[in-house]
């Protein structure tokens, strides 16, 4: 109630860095400071993996569920119906 904001930090994730976005987004918050009259005093910017190995474990993952009902991802197999396990493939 009636509190001022005395600074703030940013937290930038995006799944790949582009350094010309970043630098906008960052002058765009550094603007909104500048009005409230709150310090911008650092952040952080993240790049997250997407990189394509867990989606190839996913679609490994569905692949083998929809063709053999079962599938660990620990030895990439699945249990037959004699209840012995086989590679996927």
């Amino acid at each position: 109630v009636g509190a001022e904001p005395l600074y703030m930090t940013d937290y930038i994730a995006c799944g790949k860095v582009v350094p010309e976005r970043i630098a906008d987004i960052v002058r765009g918050i550094a603007a909104a400071c500048q009005q409230a009259g709150t310090a911008l005093v650092g952040g952080l910017i993240v790049a997250l993996a997407s990189d394509g190995k867990k989606k190839k474990a996913r679609e490994r993952r569905r692949y083998c569920l929809e063709r053999y009902g079962n599938y660990d991802e620990g030895s990439d197999t699945y249990r037959a119906d004699d209840g012995r396990s086989y590679p996927c493939t």
